[in-house]
This record gives structure tokens, sequence and C-alpha cells, in this order.
């Protein structure tokens, strides 16, 4: 029964937003078509360059990005689009993570282990691929960019194992103390942590991370309702106050809680 109201409450939420949107304004000329960006492959890594962005990818990193720069500076400090797997004795309504005797812990990771890149030119973007078999289980992520836009679009195919969970991580060089995301209604900000480590919370179709110093933002457009942590660092000055990394969820084959790996959970 609470469907129309989720439904209603998410169509005045859209309503809202849009009435805030500036107008457009007059009949504009029209824009000249999307090319694809500049690239170049040597040495197992491929190089693109937008006119905002600067990627390296790295087959010896699993085909992860690298290096990550835009506005003069570099974004990342770790392997990024990079997919891990998780152990999850997880179900329905929890994860590993959530009860005692529960089991969320990485069992694979793309960046382990080399990744062939393919690259597909086309008329307005540029696609790469990159094929890895984790945990007996294969998966190929595909990249699209274009030349002149600061979006990298992404996409995962696979299969989970059971009792898996499989996520895509990007892991900024951001400090930020909270997320901010949407949710049928309207849009709110969550702490990196509430109760489980990592936590992950329910976003509709988007989630952003914003640096505490510099304001620098970065936002992952999700293609549907989605779960993802921004788990905080856990060493250093700031550790478990300051996080830069996103992870959200790919794929979840989690069949029934159980904790200590033999006791099913009602």
């Amino acid at each position: 029964e609470q469907l129309p109201w989720l439904e209603e409450a998410t169509r005045t939420a859209d309503e809202a937003l849009a009435s805030l949107r500036p107008a457009p304004r007059g009949s504009a000329e029209p824009s000249a078509p999307p090319r694809p960006p500049s690239w170049s492959q040597r040495g197992g890594k491929l190089v693109i360059e937008t006119a905002q962005l600067r990627l390296v990818l790295d087959e010896e990193r699993g085909g992860c990005i690298t290096s990550l720069e835009a506005q003069g500076r570099e974004w990342i400090d770790g392997p990024a689009n990079d997919l891990w797997v998780y152990r999850d004795s997880g179900g329905l309504w929890r994860m590993g993570q959530e009860f005692l005797g529960g089991t969320f812990r990485p069992i694979a990771k793309a960046s382990d282990q080399p990744a062939a890149l393919e690259i597909v030119e086309r008329a307005t973007e540029l696609e790469v691929r990159i094929t890895c078999t984790l945990a007996d289980q294969h998966y190929r992520r595909t990249l699209w960019l274009r030349g002149d836009g600061a979006t990298i679009w992404g996409q995962v195919r696979g299969i989970a194992p059971r009792e898996s969970t499989v996520t895509c991580r990007f892991p900024s060089n951001l400090s930020a103390r909270e997320v901010s995301m949407d949710v049928p209604g309207g849009a709110l900000s969550r702490p990196l942590e509430k109760l489980y480590q990592p936590t992950y919370w329910a976003a509709r179709s988007y989630a952003a991370l914003r640096d505490e110093d510099d304001q620098r933002a970065l936002a992952v457009l999700l293609s549907g309702p989605a779960a993802l942590s921004a788990a905080p660092s856990a060493s250093g000055p700031s550790a478990r106050r300051y996080s830069g990394l996103l992870e959200w969820i790919a794929l979840r084959n989690a069949n029934r809680e159980r904790a200590f790996r033999v006791v099913p959970i009602l």
C-alpha cells in the first residue's frame, strides 16, 4: 500500500527540482556533433584525453584507471573502475557485516591481475572494453567517453558467484565528511558510517562527495536505484572521519543470512 505514496512523493520532488532549473534561452545555434577523444596506447597503458579529462588505463592493473587528471590536478589515489568480489553471508534483508557472525570480506580484485583492453573508436565516442575473471566468473567492464565532456559512462556485465557481492570502486583523493544522494521524495546528505562498517546506503539515481577544503566534487550517476558506500579511511590522522571512496554494488547473489556460515537467521 506504500507504493502509491512513494510514486506520488517522487513525482512531487521531480516537479520541484524541475522548477528550479533555469529556463532555456532563446533559440541557439545547433551545436557540432560530439567527437571521440584523442587516445594512444603504449606498453600496456591507454591514455585518453578529452577536453576536460586525461585518463590512464593500465592493463597490468586489471584495466583499471590508474590516473585521472582534471583542472590541472590528479583526482584518484588508487585503481578506479576496479571490481571487488566480497564473500557475503547476508541475504535479502541484511548484508554480512550487519549481524553477529556474518561475513563481508573481499576475496578477489580486478586490479590484482592483468587484463587486456579492447578499444573501439566510433563516430561520436570512444569505447573501451575490459574483460576479467574473478572467483571463477567472467566480467566485462565497458567505458564510453566523448571528446568534449567530463563524464565517463560505464557498465558492468557478469554474474555474481553464490553468496557474493560484486562492487565497482572509485577511490578519489577528496576528503569528504558525508555523502549526498537522492532518494524517493528528495535529496539528503548521510554520514560515511552508521552502525556498520562499511555502511551501504540506498540511493535513487546519484551520489556525490564534496571535498571539505577545496570544494571539488565527484558524482556517480546510477542507471537505477542502488546501494553504495563511502567508507572512510581506516588509518592515518583523519581515520574514520573523511573519505574519498565511492563504491557501489554492481551485482549481488546473497541468498540467505547465515551466522558463522552455518546458522540460518530468520
